[in-house]
């Protein structure tokens, strides 16, 4: 068994049984790293992107509605 700490909350995460606890983080060229990260942090960092998106969505529909 491989055990690590969730990098968000602390949790203890058994990376056997969850091969996809480590997500890469940086800024997606030279500077990114792996980190593991439990299940509920992976959810709620989905649904933060998933709110984000949603929000720049609004934005520009409200952009485009104002343009001349």
């Amino acid at each position: 068994m491989s055990w690590t700490c969730c990098h968000d909350c602390g949790a203890t995460i058994n990376s056997d049984d969850d091969p996809g606890c480590f997500i890469e983080i940086g800024n997606m060229r030279r500077m990114t790293w792996a980190v593991p990260v439990c299940e509920a942090c992976r959810e709620e960092r989905l649904a933060d992107i998933e709110r984000l998106a949603e929000a720049e969505s609004r934005a520009m529909a409200e952009a485009e509605r104002r343009a001349p």
